[in-house]
């Protein structure tokens, strides 16, 4: 029984990385220009309102019934089915070329500096997931409260923040973050707690409306797409690998971890300071 959940894990992962990009791509659509940053915010703003009431909503749903809530979720999904494809009808990539691999994207717009940057920060996210309800719990701190948060930081971020994609906002961003994991690791009140979440969640959000505005400039739909899909890619990668990277550290007492976590960002700071490497190219520059 258990064996079968694996199809079902794999088709919704394939879901969440294709649904994302295209979203992004339809709502930076090249005849709408003047409103990328605007859409890209409501979308990360929709993104954390869901992230952080959908799984309270679940979670009643699931103490309800939870065939209810796999009919709910197959109705939802039915839903949006139905609502992308009367969008795709209405829509065509334009200015696309046979030159849109993954690999031609990467050489047209990004160094790799940025990719590999993002999957740093994003180990840092999923120690924060995979470990801060277990000390949360141990030092008797609300780890909803701590998303609460995190997530009113995260849409604080995309509409306060005009975060360029240049090695000092970069590396501003690399410091805060730092500094929010360390108020973890070494402070246990809840003032500093709950303000670690704040600055972390700020951090993020405005680390991921920066990508997305950078992808939003390329011209070709298609490399547009590849794109968002790679920034989804390389934070999930992050986060998906944060037990792998944070292994080492596991024999020191648990709070630390977080801290920790946060020495793979680290070397960026050194690369932005000491080469004229470019973040991104036909965009902002370093």
């Amino acid at each position: 029984m258990f064996f079968s959940f694996f199809p079902d894990a794999v088709l919704l992962g394939i879901g969440i990385g294709l649904i994302p990009p295209l979203m992004l791509t339809f709502l930076t659509d090249s005849s709408n220009k003047k409103k990328y940053g605007e859409n890209i915010g409501q979308y990360n703003v929709m993104t954390a309102i869901s992230a952080a009431i959908g799984p309270e909503i679940a979670n009643l749903l699931f103490n309800y019934s939870i065939k209810f809530l796999l009919f709910i979720w197959l109705g939802g999904c039915f839903i949006l089915l139905i609502s992308n494809g009367l969008i795709a009808k209405h829509y065509s990539f334009q200015n696309s070329n046979s030159n849109s691999s993954v690999i031609n994207f990467i050489k047209a717009k990004s160094s790799i500096v940025p990719l590999l940057l993002l999957a740093t920060i994003s180990i840092t996210y999923g120690t924060i997931i995979g470990y801060l309800p277990i000390y949360f719990e141990r030092i008797s701190v609300s780890i909803g409260l701590f998303y609460l948060f995190f997530w009113m930081a995260y849409t604080l971020a995309q509409f306060i923040t005009r975060i360029k994609g240049t090695k000092s906002s970069y590396a501003v961003i690399i410091i805060l973050m730092t500094f929010s994991l360390a108020l973890v690791s070494f402070q246990n009140n809840f003032f500093c707690l709950y303000s670690a979440g704040f600055i972390y969640g700020l951090c993020y959000g405005s680390i991921f409306k920066s990508y997305y505005s950078q992808m939003a400039l390329i011209k070709d739909e298609r490399q547009k797409n590849n794109g968002y899909g790679i920034v989804g890619l390389m934070s999930y990668v992050g986060v998906g690998l944060a037990q792998v990277f944070t292994y080492p550290f596991m024999k020191l007492p648990i709070q630390y971890v977080f801290v920790l976590s946060a020495i793979y960002t680290l070397p960026f700071l050194l690369v932005f300071a000491f080469t004229k490497v470019k973040i991104w190219h036909g965009g902002s520059a370093g």
